[in-house]
């Protein structure tokens, strides 16, 4: 079995996800970060947003709950995959996979 996620291991994905919540829990209930939490953050100067690339999968999408059936998607960042069980969980949900795009990857 080979799964496959941007973090370095599913323990890691699964820690980082638990520590986001929490501070989204925190950030909810008080409004702002629990003080430990940002006191002990980097700081950072000179700052602006920027967009940043990350993993997704493109495809042909059946029972979509919001897009329906489509020739062509791409998912939400790709958390978890694993092409083997034919599997991949993104940031909003799971996909059941079909067969893979074979050719270039250019589409």
């Amino acid at each position: 079995m080979t799964i496959e996620t941007p973090f370095r291991n599913i323990i890691d994905l699964q820690n980082a996800l638990v520590d986001l919540s929490h501070d989204i829990h925190d950030i909810r209930v008080h409004g702002w970060p629990n003080h430990p939490s940002l006191a002990n953050a980097p700081w950072l100067e000179n700052w602006s947003s920027a967009a940043l690339f990350s993993p997704c999968l493109i495809g042909e999408v059946t029972d979509h709950p919001l897009l329906g059936d489509r020739p062509r998607i791409h998912t939400s960042q790709l958390m978890v995959l694993d092409a083997e069980r034919g599997w991949a969980r993104t940031w909003s949900r799971f996909y059941r996979l079909g067969p893979p795009h074979h050719g270039d990857r250019h589409h």
